[in-house]
């Protein structure tokens, strides 16, 4: 094994501190802070992969929410029903998170009945999702996000067989998974163990590890794909003479779809850059190229106000926010610059936002979207507008 991973055996224990909560958390809707398109899970004593993924959750009381969704372990995919229950909240110890607002705990139960599929049966357990409330609503607490063990919206339960009524152990979470044993070899983040890579976990190990762009790439898309969606493309991806090709044939029946080139030997990654609910090609390289789903036409078509981009290489998304942060480094000048960017559904073009500067001495600057100066010599970073201020919270927690 070229890289060594250090070895830690992670347990599902209570590693927040909580306190009583004197507010009624029960009035708000929590459908969209259970979804997940990149659950890690495990079934059985070997653990072998599963995947989960919530089509639609629906508060129906104060307390219970319906949930439709699918179940993938091998090539077996099951469509399932069934319910979360909330029984209770907690209050999120500030040392667990970095963030000004207050944040909580949402403790309670879930149990979904396959209703399709081979190999059908019933999942139940526990769940625990971290999340906070702002403008009326609950957000996922993610203020740690980038930092080494974050994990949510644990799932610890069984998977009982609906014939034989044998029950295996089944359990995923956003990032890690609970009890999830020698499986996970990981410390700052999940690494499946080489013993169990002919269980599904082989592509999760390519994309983190691998040597070859080309291979890393592959099991990034692997990673990514949309694989409850019948009609979701499947890529194929190659290179030659340092150009990057991807072919693309559609995932119900394999027809070809189109032929991409890319201009650079930088594989591109599936990324929802438009914040559409469907990821788009993009490559992160300051010379790459961006290519966004279109649904209508079932293809992906080149977006060319993605090549004024800056800094590409250094591109992080951030979905709750609905914007993309590219980081541009000056050595020389001993400097950092932040450039925000978002895409606009009714120009459809990417659309510059402004950005910031951290200089030598420690002081901040703040540009609007024309590129002007509009604050300048802050001491700190609270002083910038409200959405870099948030920015800087947040990343400065990572």
């Amino acid at each position: 094994m070229k890289n060594k991973i250090l070895s830690l055996t992670l347990l599902f224990v209570a590693i927040f501190s909580y306190s009583a909560v004197s507010q009624d958390l029960y009035s708000y809707d929590y459908s969209d802070v259970f979804k997940e398109d990149n659950y890690l899970g495990y079934i059985g004593k070997d653990y072998k992969r599963l995947y989960i993924y919530y089509s639609s959750i629906t508060k129906n009381s104060k307390d219970t929410y319906t949930v439709v969704g699918k179940s993938m372990t091998g090539g077996n995919i099951c469509a399932f029903e069934g319910s979360i229950k909330i029984d209770s909240f907690k209050k999120l110890d500030k040392d667990s998170y970095e963030a000004g607002y207050e944040a909580f705990v949402l403790v309670g139960t879930y149990q979904y009945k396959e209703t399709q599929g081979k190999f059908r049966g019933t999942f139940k357990g526990n769940v625990e999702v971290s999340f906070y409330i702002e403008d009326g609503r609950p957000h996922l607490e993610d203020s740690m996000i980038g930092a080494d063990g974050y994990s949510n919206k644990m799932h610890e339960g069984v998977w009982i067989n609906d014939n034989t009524k044998a029950s295996k152990p089944a359990n995923w979470g956003m990032f890690r998974i609970p009890d999830s044993g020698d499986l996970d070899q990981g410390v700052g983040e999940f690494y499946p163990a080489e013993k169990y890579h002919s269980k599904g976990w082989k592509s999760r190990w390519d994309m983190l590890t691998a040597q070859d762009d080309i291979v890393r790439a592959q099991a990034a898309y692997i990673e990514s794909r949309e694989w409850w969606n019948n009609d979701a493309p499947h890529l194929k991806i190659s290179s030659s003479d340092g150009k990057v090709f991807i072919d693309i044939a559609k995932g119900s029946d394999g027809k070809f779809l189109q032929h991409l080139d890319f201009p650079t030997k930088t594989p591109p990654v599936l990324i929802d850059l438009n914040f559409d609910g469907y990821n788009d090609l993009a490559q992160l390289a300051d010379d790459g190229v961006c290519y966004l789903w279109d649904k209508n036409t079932g293809k992906f078509v080149k977006e060319p106000s993605y090549d004024k981009i800056d800094s590409k290489g250094n591109l992080i998304v951030y979905p709750s926010k609905n914007y993309i942060v590219t980081i541009n480094y000056e050595t020389k000048d001993n400097y950092s610059r932040f450039f925000m960017y978002r895409f606009d559904v009714t120009a459809k073009k990417f659309e510059f936002m402004g950005a910031i500067q951290h200089t030598m001495e420690g002081y901040w600057r703040e540009y609007n979207s024309k590129n002007q100066l509009v604050r300048n010599n802050l001491r700190s970073s609270s002083d910038l507008s409200k959405v870099w201020a948030d920015y800087i919270k947040m990343t400065m927690a990572q």
